[in-house]
This record gives C-alpha cells, sequence and structure tokens, in this order.
C-alpha cells in the first residue's frame, strides 16, 4: 500500500463522515461570516495601528500631498469599518467607504510598485469589500438578526 493512496483513502473517508454528519453542507452565510470576520479583523488591525501612531500616520500622508485630516479619516474608516464586518453591522455602507480607501491607496501608492510587493494586497481587500457589498452581510450578521420577522399579512399575500 503506498502513502498515497492512504492519504486519499483518508481524505475520502474524512469527507464522508464530514458530509454524513452535516458539517460540509454548502453553506454561503458561514462563508460570508468569514469572509467578513478575516477582512474586519485586517482592517480593525490595520486602522488600530494608524491610530496608535497618528503622528506617523499624518507624516506619511503629508509626503503624499494630501491634508492631515485624511490620515484621522482613513484611520477611522479602517477601525470602524473592520469593526463593522466584523460584528456585520450596516456592512453596506463599511464595504463602500473601506472599498475607496483601498482603491485610493491602490492608485496614490501601490500602483507604480507593479502587481507583486505592490498592490496585490490591497486589490484583494479592494476585491474582497466589493464582494461583500455585492453579496450582503448574511444571515449570520448583527444587521439581519436586528431584522423584523415578516407579519402573517405579508407572508400569506406571498
Amino acid at each position: 500500500m503506498s502513502y498515497t493512496y492512504s492519504s486519499k483513502v483518508y481524505h475520502h473517508n474524512l469527507l464522508s463522515m464530514c458530509m454524513k454528519l452535516g458539517f460540509c453542507k454548502r453553506n454561503v452565510d458561514a462563508g460570508l461570516l468569514l469572509v467578513r470576520v478575516g477582512l474586519g479583523l485586517v482592517f480593525l488591525m490595520h486602522g488600530w495601528v494608524k491610530l496608535s501612531a497618528i503622528e506617523g500616520t499624518v507624516g506619511f500622508f503629508g509626503t503624499l500631498g494630501l491634508h492631515p485630516a485624511f490620515a484621522y479619516l482613513v484611520a477611522i474608516v479602517e477601525t470602524l469599518g473592520g469593526l463593522l464586518l466584523i460584528i456585520g453591522l450596516w456592512t453596506h455602507w463599511a464595504a463602500k467607504a473601506l472599498a475607496v480607501v483601498m482603491l485610493v491607496a491602490i492608485l496614490l501608492v501601490k500602483f507604480k510598485k507593479g502587481f507583486l510587493g505592490g498592490y496585490e494586497f490591497e486589490l484583494s481587500l479592494f476585491l474582497s469589500t466589493l464582494g461583500i457589498l455585492f453579496a450582503g452581510p448574511g444571515a449570520y450578521s448583527l444587521s439581519n438578526s436586528m431584522k423584523k420577522p415578516e407579519s402573517k399579512q405579508s407572508q400569506n399575500k406571498a
């Protein structure tokens, strides 16, 4: 018996067991939750670093010819936007604001460095925020849990 064969058998058995237990069912809402939390953590931490060292952030923005207010704005948008993505509240607005921040970062700072070692990370964040913007927060979100249940009258019309 070869190791390759036995690892394939193990993987198949693990997948079969996962399916039988119901853990591996397609769950778009769980996928959206994972993307939101991962993306939110990245933005939250990057925003927090900018806020924690705001003097350096203001200085960097100054080298780009930007007013110091933009340093504060970006730091707050990243921090608050990241937190909102994590909890799934006002994700539409958070994703819009974060997408704008990433697009500006790509165009002003990263694009001239090329793709690898340049703007690939910011592009991933930009496209991920657009994905959340278009897909919505999913069922596992604070905004979804705050929705009022449909009235019985509107359910009967459908």
